[in-house]
């Protein structure tokens, strides 16, 4: 029920603030952004400031062929205070309200991290959405570690009807 200019405009802004995200996460240089972006860019850095020890995988592809999907997870990370093998595996979201489906989302990157990425050694202890505030205000986690496996389970259960009806 969302306009689609407006549905184009916030995908629009979604990418431009991954974009520059990664660029810093990866130690690249981060060109000027604009005013509707930068506090959500703000908002990041202050949460990493805060949150964030080590980088192990950014912006990268999944494929699982045991289930036939792909996706492109945000990140996998070590936040402070972790054991230095537990992965965070977060993805940054600049709406202001939490969708129920991400949860789904979170646990299928969770799926080709743990099992395609290649990360002996590494375990997954978290998993979630980091909100990104368009104040500039420090991100929160919308943590759904706890619901990982149902809600998996739910996104096969999606993934097998697409591929039925499709």
């Amino acid at each position: 029920m969302i306009n689609p200019s407006v549905l184009a405009h916030a995908c629009e802004r979604g990418t431009k603030v991954h974009t520059a995200i990664a660029a810093h996460l990866q130690g690249l240089w981060i060109p000027s952004l604009d005013d509707e972006v930068q506090p959500y860019f703000d908002s990041f850095r202050k949460w990493a400031d805060i949150m964030l020890d080590e980088v192990i995988l950014v912006e990268n592809e999944g494929i699982c062929d045991c289930y036939g999907y792909m996706g492109h997870y945000d990140s996998a990370l070590i936040l402070k205070g972790d054991d230095p093998y537990a992965l965070s595996v977060l993805d940054w979201k600049t709406p202001v309200t939490a969708q129920r489906a991400w949860s789904c989302q979170n646990s299928a990157y969770c799926h080709l991290v743990e099992k395609h990425a290649d990360l002996s050694g590494y375990h997954i202890h978290r998993t979630g959405s980091v909100m990104l505030s368009p104040e500039g205000k420090t991100a929160k986690i919308h943590d759904n570690t706890h619901e990982r496996a149902t809600c998996f389970n739910i996104f096969l259960s999606a993934l097998t009807a697409y591929k039925f009806f499709k």
